[in-house]
């Protein structure tokens, strides 16, 4: 399977990833884009390793994405080619608990 071209065009639109000040709203791109291909096991947590009939797919992936990264963040995931793994990595890097969040988090939990 190929990645549709209105697909990567409509990425190519947003704003390329410059780090931590832009992480949440890129990753938000990137998860709307994968829903978008059905390629959801890309972002969720729950994947471990993609699966042997996927990895064009997600290599492909991992190329559209790496053309939406800034130069500084380029090395990053340097030795990364596939999406998922590519992903994972940007969340890792760019994902940090801050009190305000631990706090949202909380409130957001106990009003369910």
């Amino acid at each position: 399977m190929s990645i549709p071209s209105y697909a990567v065009n409509s990425l190519m639109d947003k704003e390329k990833l410059r780090g931590e000040e832009n992480w949440y709203a890129f990753e938000e791109n990137i998860v709307r884009f994968c829903r978008g291909i059905n390629t959801t096991w890309v972002t969720s947590d729950k994947t471990t390793k993609v699966a042997d009939a996927d990895v064009a797919l997600d290599n492909a992936i991992g190329f559209v994405l790496a053309t939406r990264l800034e130069r500084d963040v380029e090395a990053v995931v340097k030795d990364k080619y596939g999406g998922w793994e590519m992903y994972a990595t940007l969340k890792a890097k760019y994902t940090k608990s801050t009190m305000a969040r631990r706090v949202a988090a909380r409130k957001a939990f106990y009003q369910l």
